[in-house]
C-alpha cells in the first residue's frame, strides 16, 4: 500500500528554510544549463497531469501552478527556479502547470519562462475548460488560488 503525503508549501523567500547545498553549482554552470535548451512547453489533461505525478518512488515531487497574468506567480517565479538549482542534484523534481489559456501555448507561457531563464524545468499547460477539474484533482480542499506549489510524496508502506 503506498501512501500520498501532500504538502502545501507557499513558496516565497523568507517562508521556506532550506540547508545550503555543500556542492552548490557555480552561478555561471546554472546560466549554461538554463539556456542550453528552449523550454517547448505542451498542453497537458488533467488525467496525463494524474499519470504524470503518480508513481514517483521516494523521491518528492513540487508541483505549482500558475499563471503568466497573475502577478504574485510571477514575483515567485524566481523563488521556484532557486528551489531547483539548489535541490535538483538532491533528487527533488519541480513541475510546472500554468493555468493560462491555450492560446498561449506557443506565445505567452514559453517567452515568459525564457525571460524566467527557466528552460530547464519541465512546463505544461493545463489544456481544461474548468481549472476546478485540476485543483481538486490534486487537493480537494485547495480553493484554486494562485500561486499553488504542493509537495508530492509517496512511500511504499
Amino acid at each position: 500500500m503506498k501512501l500520498i503525503v501532500l504538502l502545501f508549501f507557499a513558496v516565497s523567500a523568507g517562508q521556506i528554510a532550506f540547508a545550503q547545498s555543500a556542492g552548490k553549482r557555480s552561478e555561471s554552470a546554472v546560466a549554461a544549463e538554463r539556456t542550453k535548451n528552449v523550454n517547448a512547453v505542451r498542453a497537458i489533461t488533467v488525467d496525463e497531469m494524474k499519470k504524470l505525478v503518480e508513481g514517483r518512488g521516494n523521491r518528492p515531487l513540487l508541483i505549482n501552478f500558475w499563471a503568466t497574468w497573475c502577478e504574485p506567480c510571477r514575483a515567485e517565479f524566481p523563488d521556484l527556479i532557486q528551489i531547483d538549482d539548489d535541490y535538483r542534484a538532491r533528487n527533488l523534481d519541480l513541475i510546472i502547470f500554468s493555468l493560462d489559456d491555450m492560446a498561449e501555448l506557443k506565445t505567452g507561457v514559453p517567452q515568459f519562462l525564457a525571460e524566467m531563464k527557466a528552460s530547464q524545468l519541465p512546463a505544461y499547460l493545463l489544456d481544461v475548460s474548468d481549472p476546478g477539474d485540476a485543483v481538486s484533482a490534486v487537493d480537494p480542499e485547495w480553493n484554486g488560488a494562485l500561486p499553488a506549489t504542493f509537495c508530492l510524496i509517496e512511500r511504499a508502506s
